[in-house]
């Protein structure tokens, strides 16, 4: 056993059925990096004891509340950031910001490049194997899955859908599992807002609205997004558009 001046101890709680086990992390591991060593630890212990996929586990610090839950299995309501449409659309204008997105760049290029995640694309054939269209493993290590039949716009859009699910619902890595592809559920409403505040910030969409003059075409070139994206986004700010 390895002297407890040198490391200190994790409760990470494996549940169904429960069973506690501790993890020993060193006393000189970076802050930063103390999440996705436990995670990495947790998700270890639950894959292996649920081959399905269906687990839940837990970290949990002395009597504290758990600073981070896992999910092995799909999104459900309880993931729900339950903020109003207006505050995710801010939020996300802000988040972008801060990661250093960039309108002219392209969003696959920053999803490798500036958060570590990576993009496939899979054929029509292969969408009942590949079901997933975002899977998260840990901080940083995440999947995006695409269609490599669509247009590069709906893919710019699909990406920052995704991205939506990995902000607001997986907590950028805290919480694991998969997102199914499709749906209108209120977790689906939350992508779709976060989506939209990504890619065109209110601020800047109304200054190229009044550029254009709602010109619905030009805003979608400036933007790289579907025409349909653009007439939703402006509708929601309650613009005219042409």
């Amino acid at each position: 056993m390895a002297n407890e001046n040198q490391e200190r101890r994790t409760t990470v709680m494996v549940r169904f059925p429960e069973l506690p086990v501790e993890v020993s992390i060193p006393e000189d591991m970076e802050e930063d990096k103390v999440a996705a060593y436990v995670l990495a630890v947790a998700d270890e212990i639950a894959r292996d004891m649920f081959r399905d996929g269906d687990a839940e586990h837990m970290l949990f610090e002395g009597e504290k509340e758990p600073e981070y839950i896992l999910e092995l299995g799909r999104l459900s309501t309880d993931h729900l950031c339950r903020q109003q449409k207006a505050e995710i659309q801010e939020f996300a204008a802000e988040w972008a910001a801060t990661k250093g997105f960039r309108r002219e760049m392209r969003i696959e290029d920053f999803v490798k490049d500036q958060l570590g995640g990576e993009i496939a694309y899979v054929g029509f054939m292969d969408i009942v194997d590949e079901w997933g269209s975002l899977i998260v493993s840990s901080p940083s290590d995440f999947k995006i899955t695409l269609l490599n039949f669509s247009s590069p716009r709906t893919d710019r859009v699909s990406v920052a859908h995704e991205l939506g699910h990995y902000v607001l619902h997986f907590k950028e890595g805290a919480i694991v599992g998969e997102a199914e592809r499709g749906g209108t559920t209120p977790l689906e409403w939350e992508a779709n807002w976060f989506a939209a505040g990504f890619l065109m910030p209110e601020a800047e969409f109304k200054t190229q609205h009044g550029k254009c003059q709602g010109n619905t075409y030009m805003l979608a070139n400036y933007f790289g997004v579907p025409t349909d994206f653009v007439k939703i986004r402006g509708a929601g700010l309650e613009l005219d558009m042409n």
